[in-house]
């Protein structure tokens, strides 16, 4: 096969359309902090909604929402709204977020539910480093696998 065949068949597989994945890299970085956040309510409301034995579809009747929307908010990339996390607290009788957090601790030590939010060592997370959710099954599937 000769350089120019090679070089036309790439280009007939290639996409005529730009990706935009350094925009969406770009992006990501920019929004990270608030996507941690996003992704520990989202394993909270996650594990609450298979504790309670409730559905998405309820849990979206609850609080007035669409089960779109709640689709959405347990995929961990929404921006939520302190209305939204408000409802999602009530519907659900748990915490999602707390504020004051550090003075509380250095009195009574972490809160139940805490390791969402904290590397499996304790230790707060840190934006930019990689952790596995605590107590997320497929985590701990991958262990399983690994052992």
């Amino acid at each position: 096969m000769t350089e120019k065949t090679v070089y036309e068949k790439m280009e007939a597989l290639a996409s005529k359309e730009v990706s935009g994945w350094y925009e969406k890299a770009k992006w990501h970085i920019e929004n990270e902090a608030w996507l941690i956040r996003s992704s520990d309510i989202a394993l909270r409301v996650l594990s609450t909604l298979d504790a309670l034995n409730i559905s998405q579809k309820e849990l979206a009747e609850r609080i007035g929402v669409s089960p779109q929307q709640v689709s959405k908010i347990v995929k961990g990339s929404e921006n939520l709204t302190l209305e939204t996390i408000s409802k999602l607290e009530a519907a659900l009788g748990v915490p999602l977020i707390e504020v004051c957090r550090a003075a509380e601790e250095s009195e009574s030590g972490p809160e139940p539910g805490d390791e969402a939010r904290r590397t499996r060592s304790g230790k707060a997370r840190q934006p930019g480093k990689k952790y596995k959710a605590a107590g997320d099954p497929l985590a701990v599937k991958e262990e399983e696998r690994k052992s």
